[in-house]
């Protein structure tokens, strides 16, 4: 039933596109491609190395993270009911092609589905002796791949609290309410003695649950001082050493 309903939406989504419609010329009405498989059933099937899906396996989701602020890569993520999966497109100006709310299918048969920190992802096969999905590249590669359909509502981010926190939502789009920076921590989600390209901050509930905030220094807002107080932040779940959230852009930061 569940796979009929994600069926049934994607035939409005696609289909009903026309030359009119938000989506532009991402489809012309005749499109026919369909999800077969959640993105939970495609998580179940990697076991820790990277796997060739070898069947007609098509996902679909909504857009929920791309490189809008720089915090993101060549990257988009889009989640479903069941779970959240990286597409690796190896493409610059991603916000453009994949807007938060795009409803996006993936044509995963013969491609690659791998994880980093948690956080499950597809693309090419791994070159170099490297245990990730390689990126598209080109977009006539992504293209092949991956349909766009229409724009659509934006996924509510799911609130959880630090102690909740699991390793299947790795990748989705969580809310945390009611932590603070923790203390001893630098003031600017990246600072100039921070070397490394993700820079971490410690954030801590009042129960003394903690977890970290993932930032590039190549993101817009890696300057920008931390506000002093409890808040709340949305972003993108990921395991490090600890559970992790990676922002999409500053506006996933309110002061409580």
């Amino acid at each position: 039933m569940r796979k009929l309903i994600a069926i049934l939406i994607l035939c409005v989504s696609l289909c009903g596109c026309d030359k009119d419609s938000v989506c532009g010329d991402c489809c012309d009405g005749t499109l026919s491609v369909y999800p077969n498989m959640d993105i939970g059933d495609m998580r179940d099937m990697y076991a820790g190395e990277p796997v060739t899906v070898n069947r007609d396996a098509v996902i679909a989701g909504r857009v929920t993270a791309n490189d809008i602020s720089g915090n993101f890569y060549r990257t988009f993520i889009i989640e479903d009911a069941t779970g959240a999966v990286e597409v690796r497109a190896g493409l610059y100006d991603l916000k453009n092609l994949f807007p938060e709310g795009r409803y996006v299918v993936v044509r995963a048969g013969g491609l690659t589905v791998s994880d980093y920190n948690g956080v499950l992802q597809i693309g090419l096969a791994p070159s170099g002796g490297r245990h990730q999905a390689d990126y598209f590249g080109h977009r006539a590669v992504v293209d092949k791949y991956v349909v766009r359909g229409r724009l659509e509502e934006k996924i509510i981010p799911m609130t959880v609290r630090l102690d909740q926190l699991d390793d299947d939502m790795c990748g989705r789009l969580v809310r945390i309410e009611g932590v603070a920076l923790k203390d001893g921590e630098a003031g600017t989600w990246v600072s100039a003695d921070d070397f490394s390209s993700y820079s971490t901050r410690v954030f801590r509930s009042a129960d003394g649950w903690e977890i970290n905030v993932s930032t590039s220094k190549y993101a817009s807002f890696a300057g920008e001082r931390i506000p002093v107080g409890t808040v709340s932040l949305t972003g993108i779940l990921m395991k490090e050493t600890n559970y992790a959230l990676r922002l999409r852009t500053i506006g996933d930061v309110e002061v409580d």
